[in-house]
């Protein structure tokens, strides 16, 4: 029952979570480490990491350089777009291949510019998260979310949508086998 409690209590602090717009994304050139910081910073709240894994390093933002995900620093500087995209990459890579975020990336990019694919991506999953959290807590699910995407015009938002879903869905599968292992570690020790 304690447990239960805490998870209900960790699916109620999900409706705090707000995704940084691209607005909002600091227009300072960063170097890696203060790079690496404000990312790490924006993606605290999903939790989706195991402890003892950081959820980027300096060598995933290398490769990800090299696999053509993120553009080239400019003078060993980064900034808004590459912030934007590896806040993307990184939640992506919890549920697709590298090799399918780079045509997901370029797709959005050519159909829909950086900025508003990026945005669009911040709302869906807060929307997501919010409403699998009101699903959980069986309360009325409140926000504006459009999910007919059958009309042409809206068939490219569809894949995010899609990948919003699934991150959201392991976000609280994670979340909840976190407290399962919590009971197994007691039963060992117990044991």
């Amino acid at each position: 029952m304690e447990k239960q409690i805490e998870f209900e209590k960790w699916v109620k602090s999900l409706d705090d979570v707000n995704m940084p717009r691209w607005e909002e994304i600091t227009d300072i050139p960063l170097y890696m480490d203060q790079f690496i910081a404000v990312v790490t910073q924006y993606l605290e709240p999903f939790q989706i990491f195991s402890s003892d894994k950081k959820p980027v390093t300096s060598s995933m933002v290398n490769n990800y350089v090299k696999l053509g995900l993120i553009p080239k620093p400019i003078k060993r500087h980064y900034n808004k777009r590459h912030i934007a995209y590896l806040i993307v990459i990184t939640l992506f890579k919890e549920v697709i291949s590298i090799q399918d975020i780079r045509r997901v990336l370029i797709f959005l990019a050519q159909s829909q510019g950086n900025s508003n694919a990026y945005d669009q991506f911040c709302a869906l999953l807060e929307i997501t998260i919010k409403r699998k959290g009101h699903v959980y807590l069986n309360e009325a699910v409140d926000d504006e979310i459009d999910t007919d995407y059958s009309d042409p015009k809206d068939f490219d938002k569809y894949i995010i949508y899609l990948a919003c879903e699934t991150i959201t869905n392991l976000l609280f599968a994670k979340k909840f086998i976190s407290f399962v292992d919590q009971d197994i570690t007691e039963l060992e020790t117990e044991g």
